[in-house]
């Protein structure tokens, strides 16, 4: 071992030789500070001759350089170190700890023990396809020049880092560029990230346990995640501020637990296209502004996971719903758990064509709460919904979990208002929304039978009434099928049909209607207007007894009565449809 009065050849300043003489002592170097309290001031070179091996009899020891509060002037230029000096091991540890680096730190393509830079102030490092063996700490750390955002500040690609990369609370200044590196987990909470274009980049990279964002983490700039890969979890709390573009890019990001959004100011586009998501997807708490292109939140195709929580998001002045939209097309989850009154945008911004679930949860609220869930669906469409807004997917979705969960009403009120919201929308032409109308007062679509029943049996008493009234008016009358027509008095006492009970015909009332000399006693006219409207039905009606016209009104009698079995025709078929539920279709 060697000591100051055998020192080491070479031009050292007397601050250098403590620190070589503390580095062969294997020992944790804080150096006195100068006049007015300065830092010592080390040149970066020797740090990077000590770690080589490169300071005459003083090789490298396994606990490397721990040095504590100095100034270190030029860079530290390790580049190729583990190649170019054909080492058998990696370097050092490197320890700088609240140190103030005038110049760069270079480590591309070599291989180090560990290396933390907690607290220390430095203009850049580059550690492209580096293999640090242990942890990375950049805690607390500065990195970066103020008036050079546009410039990458931390590069990292392709780095292999054996254990964690701690960068909690650090403030970096340009570029954070972790493409394609790997390591055991990220952690950033706290930290504060600005650059021009894209603050972190950790495209396609591989985090074997989590990524931690935590509050107050912040980005000023794009957190490009394209492809990356988690293995754990990755949740965000804090605040993104890319306003009018993209603030983050999970498209493709692949996560092993739970990944979202917690009580994060997002300005600009969160975007995770085709995630995959194995644990769960939260969007709670958070503030939107309108997003990038209108779009604050994009999960088109993404495998949501086991449950997607999705509540208490509100716009940037927290007082009204988010905005800008939320696209979900073709996004599934297993569990829907949300409130659609206070999670989702306003009316018009949010898409759900092809998003799936096979559960649903409400906070607040019954799970087969239809109202809530047709509130939650009129959110597709604006105060005019045009055709191309209009899709029946999510109207089905809706219907087939509320069935499936045993809600069969709430199930038909979905299907009912999908139709209604097609026509609504205009998505078919005229005389098929006429149809749809049709169908919507007369039997709810099919789904109301007590409707059918009650409209076609009005429709009948109203055919009775109308050829009752007509009748006494002369203006039509009735003549034998077979036979002679003979002088008949009209009364409302159904004497003839063997369907009403003796005792009840007794009672009824025997008022007279009319009276012909050529007529048909066997007719009563409210069971002869229900002969007319069902054809598969035979009262012995239409079968005794022909109906006749006369006078000037007789050519519109007859079509009247035309139109009337048309349109009794359609309503008894309505009803028949509706009873046998061949209509029903969610």
């Amino acid at each position: 071992m060697k000591d100051m009065a055998d020192p080491p050849a070479g031009d050292y300043t007397p601050d250098e030789l403590r620190l070589i003489e503390c580095v062969a002592r294997g020992g944790h170097c804080v150096l006195p500070p100068g006049e007015d309290a300065e830092l010592p001031v080390i040149r970066g070179a020797v740090i990077a001759a000590l770690l080589l091996g490169e300071v005459p009899g003083y090789p490298p020891t396994p606990r490397g350089v721990r040095l504590e509060g100095a100034k270190i002037v030029g860079e530290i230029d390790l580049d190729f170190a583990y190649a170019r000096h054909d080492r058998d091991g990696p370097l050092p540890f490197l320890r700088l700890i609240g140190c103030v680096l005038t110049d760069q730190l270079n480590l591309n393509q070599s291989t180090i023990a560990g290396l933390s830079l907690a607290g220390s102030t430095l203009s850049g490092l580059s550690g492209i396809d580096t293999r640090i063996e242990r942890n990375l700490s950049l805690y607390k750390a500065r990195v970066g020049v103020e008036e050079r955002s546009s410039r990458t500040a931390i590069d990292l690609s392709g780095a292999r880092i054996g254990g964690d990369l701690f960068a909690e609370e650090a403030h970096v200044t340009g570029r954070f560029v972790l493409r394609g590196a790997k390591m055991s987990q990220l952690a950033l909470s706290g930290a504060q990230l600005v650059a021009d274009g894209a603050c972190l980049s950790i495209t396609e990279a591989e985090i074997t346990g989590s990524i931690e964002m935590g509050h107050p983490f912040h980005a000023t700039g794009l957190i490009d995640a394209f492809g990356v890969r988690v293995g754990g979890s990755w949740v965000l709390g804090g605040e993104l501020k890319s306003a009018g573009k993209l603030a983050l890019k999970g498209a493709c990001a692949r996560v092993g637990g739970n990944l979202g959004l917690v009580d994060v100011t997002v300005e600009g586009r969160v975007d995770f296209l085709g995630a995959t998501v194995s644990g769960g997807f939260l969007l709670v708490g958070n503030r939107f502004d309108e997003g990038f292109n209108g779009l604050s939140v994009v999960l088109d195709d993404a495998d949501l996971g086991i449950v997607m929580e999705v509540s208490r998001n509100t716009a940037l002045d927290g007082d009204a719903r988010p905005a800008g939209r939320f696209s979900l097309v073709a996004a599934r989850t297993r569990l829907l758990d949300d409130d659609p009154w206070t999670a989702w945008p306003e009316a018009g911004r949010l898409d759900l064509t092809g998003f799936t679930y096979e559960t649903l949860k409400a906070h607040g609220a019954a799970n087969s709460d239809a109202k809530r869930r047709l509130d939650w669906l009129r959110l597709q469409h604006g105060k005019s919904p045009k055709a191309k807004d209009f899709s029946p997917q999510p109207y089905e979705q809706l219907a087939k979990v509320l069935r499936a969960g045993g809600h069969s009403a709430d199930a038909d009120r979905v299907a009912i208002e999908k139709r209604r919201m097609r026509a609504r929308c205009k998505a078919d032409g005229f005389w098929s929304r006429l149809v749809s109308r049709f169908m919507d007062v007369t039997s709810r679509y099919g789904y109301s039978p007590a409707r059918a029943l009650a409209w076609t049996t009005s429709y009948a008493l109203a055919g009775g009434l109308i050829l009752t009234v007509a009748l006494h008016l002369g203006l039509v009358l009735f003549v034998p099928v077979d036979g002679p027509a003979v002088d008949t008095q009209y009364i409302w006492r159904p004497e003839a049909p063997a369907i009403v009970p003796a005792a009840l015909r007794e009672r009824l009332p025997g008022a007279r209607l009319a009276r012909a000399s050529e007529g048909c006693p066997a007719v009563v006219t409210p069971l002869y207007a229900v002969d007319l409207i069902i054809p598969v039905l035979d009262l012995g009606q239409e079968s005794a007894c022909r109906l006749e016209t006369r006078g000037a009104l007789g050519g519109g009698v007859q079509a009247g009565r035309v139109l009337y079995q048309i349109l009794g025709a359609i309503l008894t078929a309505v009803l028949i449809t509706t009873l046998t539920g061949v209509l029903k279709k969610d």
